[in-house]
């Protein structure tokens, strides 16, 4: 388990200086300087150290150097070391931060990029104080005490719980909502259809019965005529099926949305407490590239993706019908192209005139009481796909990954510090002549150095529709 990057920056200013602390173009290493001023005489120069100070780093030093495993320093000596994490207000730093963000978090190739609060120094050792024994000595986990630090992990993650992501997602809740109206709709106009239908159908059998007396209909052209009629019939009666297909879309979406609204909470909602401590017991958790699986987003919409990609199978089912619904429209248009008042074959007779007068009472009919409702139905699910044209899961399946850009921070040093020398020194007592060796401290001059601090993290989590 481990957090920060020993490999490429250093963990502590006092540590760097005590390893390189230089005078006379000598380098002393950390055993010179640190067991070198126990019991020293004749220092040379006043120094001054800060309120506070306690001798605890030069132990430390050796414990995480020899704690590095792949890279990393284990938890349990950054743990012990948290009093050393030091950052001195005072001090001016500079980063590299800009250019982290703008080469790893910038959106392209389709993704958007979503960043969890920054784990800077003061954030990191709050980790540490909330998970070390749940990675380490679970027996002695504070479960409430690792959640309450994620609970305003959170709450300082804004880019996350009401990010882009979760904007989407309230959009689909919306969208969903609006789908089912109009899957409603399509119910309402498929059933007003079929009801027209068998008045249409009856009213266009009477004008049949009453204008094809005899031979009155076995023209060619009335023949053609009533065939349209008959199969413009028929295929509104085919139509009949949707209402099937309107109920199995009708029990998708309640699905849907239920799965919607439980991944807005995995993102904007913490885990329970056995959540947070199965990551640290196990392999959840081992670095801060693996804090966003805090937000249970990370696991849970990816394979929901899946599920919301076949539930709408059935919307998909239902919006297919409206090129059949389309085709019914054109052919009760047909029915209504031929100006039958101007046929002069139907003007020569009384009984054409009949023909020709009950072929513009069907006309009438069709217009006014069949075209209307068909094409209402076909808006209606023309209205219904493209509103799941806007859901991306339709024709295209989700990418999500997550981890964190770390950016370097160091500072520019310039000052006196303490250095130590061996001294040695003759002794006369009454005659008697010796000699004797000792350490001692004097002012030297540190740096111009660039010193180098702990890198701070940006937390990622991006998601992208291929």
């Amino acid at each position: 388990m481990a957090f920060i990057k020993a490999t490429s920056s250093s963990l502590l200013l006092l540590a760097w200086l005590s390893a390189h602390v230089a005078a006379e173009d000598v380098v002393y290493d950390i055993d010179e300087v640190c067991q070198g001023v126990s019991g020293v005489i004749g220092c040379t120069t006043d120094i001054v150290y800060p309120t506070g100070a306690r001798a605890v780093l030069c132990e430390l030093v050796y414990d995480v150097q020899a704690s590095v495993l792949d890279g990393f320093i284990k938890t349990e000596y950054v743990s012990d070391a948290s009093i050393c994490l030091y950052d001195d207000e005072a001090l001016t730093f500079t980063d590299d931060k800009s250019k982290v963000v703008r080469e790893q978090l910038a959106p392209k190739d389709g993704w958007t990029v979503l960043r969890s609060a920054e784990v800077d120094l003061v954030m990191y050792r709050k980790l540490v104080a909330a998970s070390w024994a749940c990675a380490y000595n679970t027996d002695f986990c504070n479960k409430r005490k690792l959640r309450n630090f994620f609970v305003s992990y959170f709450e300082a993650s804004d880019g996350v719980t009401n990010g882009e992501l979760v904007r989407m997602l309230k959009g689909w809740v919306t969208l969903f909502d609006s789908i089912q109206k109009k899957i409603d709709a399509v119910n309402k106009a498929s059933k007003t259809v079929q009801s027209r239908l068998k008045s249409v159908s009856s009213k266009i059998s009477g004008v049949r019965k009453n204008v094809c007396v005899k031979n009155a209909c076995k023209g060619k052209t009335a023949i053609a005529y009533l065939t349209k009629i008959s199969k413009a019939l028929d295929s509104v009666k085919k139509l009949n099926n949707i209402p099937d297909g309107v109920s199995k879309a009708s029990k998708a979406t309640p699905k849907i949305l239920q799965a919607t609204k439980k991944a807005i909470t995995s993102a904007t909602t913490p885990g329970s407490e056995d959540y947070y401590f199965k990551l640290f017991s196990g392999t959840g958790i081992n670095a801060v590239k693996d804090l966003p699986k805090a937000f249970e987003v990370t696991s849970y919409l990816p394979a929901v993706a899946k599920d919301l990609k076949n539930a709408i199978i059935p919307i998909v089912a239902l919006t297919k019908h409206q090129s059949r619904a389309q085709g019914v429209v054109s052919q009760l248009n047909g029915l209504l192209t031929q100006n039958w008042i101007k046929n002069k074959d139907f003007a020569k007779t009384k009984e054409y005139r009949k023909v020709r007068d009950g072929f513009i009472s069907i006309q009438k009919v069709v217009k006014g009481e069949m075209r209307g409702p068909v094409t209402d139905l076909a808006k209606a699910i023309k209205s219904l796909d493209d509103a799941l044209s806007k859901f991306p899961l339709r024709k295209k399946k989700l990418e999500m990954k997550y981890g964190a850009a770390q950016y370097a921070r160091y500072c520019h040093q310039d000052f006196k510090a303490p250095c130590s020398k061996e001294v040695t020194q003759e002794f006369e007592i009454n005659g008697f002549y010796d000699s004797f060796t000792y350490n001692q401290l004097y002012q030297c001059q540190f740096g111009p150095k660039t010193i180098s601090f702990p890198h701070h993290h940006l937390p990622w989590i991006r998601y992208r529709f291929v």
